[in-house]
């Protein structure tokens, strides 16, 4: 229903109306931190005047600027994987992957919060979780407000950290 309403409301337009750009028009809002990594351990430091060993800890640190936004990863070898399946599904999957935590593969589900995000009835979710669960894109965990997200189609994280649970 809303999003029939939604249909109704966009003006259509034409390609054609859209202006052309050499570059990209889109500036990304970057949250940036400081973060020291320790590149490698060199070994011994030595006074060059007294030969007396001053540190047996020397290693090169390096300070990058990291980009602290929050991100999730899609990979490209799965992504024909939702022509697949429907519209319902890939909302709800975006539903998920937007309420994952990091570095665990679970996302959180609330089902009210998901109501009012996607619009869709309970039935309507439920069943669209039950078909995203058939086609492996996402697992049940044993509480009902968590899914398990499959870390081959999205992952927000290093996939290496993910523990066994």
């Amino acid at each position: 229903m809303v999003q029939q309403r939604l249909l109704k409301m966009r003006k259509r337009v034409k390609l054609s109306d859209f202006e052309k750009h050499e570059v990209s028009p889109f500036s990304a809002k970057i949250k940036k931190r400081n973060k020291q990594v320790v590149s490698k351990r060199m070994g011994e430091a030595y006074n060059t005047f007294t030969g007396e060993l001053m540190s047996d800890n020397v290693s090169l640190v390096i300070s990058k600027a990291m980009d602290k936004s929050e991100f999730v990863k899609m990979f490209t070898s799965n992504i024909d994987l939702f022509f697949d399946i429907s519209e319902s599904e890939i909302k709800m999957f975006f539903y998920l992957i937007s309420n994952m935590e990091i570095n665990t593969g679970r996302a959180r589900f609330n089902i009210h919060d998901c109501r009012k995000v996607t619009g869709y009835s309970k039935v309507s979710i439920y069943r669209a979780l039950g078909m995203l669960c058939s086609d492996n894109f996402v697992a049940r965990t044993l509480m009902t407000q968590y899914y398990w997200v499959n870390p081959s189609i999205a992952f927000n994280g290093s996939r290496m950290s993910i523990k066994a649970q």
